[in-house]
């Protein structure tokens, strides 16, 4: 059992680290629950859009707004950072989508640093886990705090939820469901450990783990030879962004909503043909039958409908979708 350090206010004191949204209701929640956070880290403000102009991460952007301190490091092993993260005086750290974090960071906090993680560990261990878990077909999956250590989401346990993940939700509803889940579970983990009720336990050792690397381009290219429920989940689980895609007449095309029929493949397709249903919608021939399609996003365009798509489009009997090379 964590032991409480008879500390009183400094006790719940705590560094924050993350970048992107999802973070942003953790750090929220622990700042109504009462938590002081004399520091924020996050990654440095990056160019966006046309004009190149430098954009905040939106932790960044929350920070600066509400008045906490603030530091964008590029080097984590910067010993200047070390000293200005020592002079806080944080018994924690908490760490939502941000950075691996190296052993001599790992080594500052008097009592340890909690990581919150959308996955339930150790299953997809990595940086995709919401993606990675829809592309797999899991009917659920969870959230999972735990005490950082050196490795990749590899520490002892805190507290587990389990999420439910419906057989046509994206990757985009799955991470907002999560997002808000996430605060409440972090929440409820850091006044265990400060009231010394809460233990980390190891993580179960087995054969055949789940793994959750990073989406890259590979990851988005859409092969129509494998089956129907294959090619479903990965378009939902890549829905909005980053988007899976596939090219049509030379041009990228990106699918980005779909749902399963019963209608059988004509006679002679091939994958990746473009076929019309007698519903009048717009079907793709895959390994073991037909998907059909909803919203599109032609290169250069917004996302449109399939109806759109095919009155602009125009596809001739016999053209097919082929994979980005």
């Amino acid at each position: 059992m964590v032991a409480n350090d008879g500390t009183g206010a400094r006790g719940r004191r705590l560094v924050f680290m993350g970048s992107p949204g999802f973070a942003l209701p953790c750090l929220q929640a622990l700042l109504e629950d009462g938590w002081d956070v004399p520091l924020v880290l996050s990654q440095p403000d990056r160019p966006a859009g046309r004009g190149r102009g430098s954009r905040p991460t939106e932790i960044s952007a929350f920070a600066r707004e509400r008045g906490l301190a603030l530091e964008t490091p590029v080097d984590l092993e910067d010993p200047g950072l070390h000293e200005r993260l020592k002079a806080v005086d944080a018994p924690w750290f908490v760490v939502v989508a941000y950075r691996l974090l190296p052993a001599s960071v790992l080594a500052l906090p008097g009592r340890g640093a909690v990581n919150l993680h959308a996955s339930l560990l150790p299953d997809f261990r990595g940086a995709a886990p919401i993606q990675r878990a829809i592309m797999a077909g899991c009917s659920r999956s969870g959230l999972s705090t735990f005490l950082l250590s050196p490795g990749v989401d590899t520490g002892p346990l805190l507290m587990q939820k389990e999420i439910e993940i419906g057989p046509d939700e994206t990757g985009g509803q799955l991470h907002d469901r999560m997002m808000h889940a996430g605060a409440q579970l972090l929440r409820a983990t850091m006044d265990g450990l400060d009231a010394g009720t809460l233990a980390g336990q190891p993580q179960a050792q087995r054969d055949g783990l789940r793994r959750a690397p990073k989406l890259g381009p590979r990851t988005r290219r859409l092969d129509f030879s494998r089956p129907v429920q294959s090619l479903h989940d990965r378009i939902r689980a890549l829905a909005p962004a980053p988007g899976a895609q596939c090219q049509f007449r030379g041009r990228r095309l990106q699918i980005l909503a779909t749902r399963r029929t019963d209608e059988t493949v004509p006679q002679g397709c091939l994958p990746g043909e473009l076929v019309l249903l007698a519903n009048g919608g717009l079907a793709i021939v895959c390994g073991d039958g037909l998907l059909e399609c909803l919203l599109l996003k032609p290169e250069g365009k917004g996302p449109q409908e399939a109806s759109a798509w095919l009155n602009g489009a125009r596809p001739l009997p016999g053209e097919r979708l082929l994979p980005v090379e």
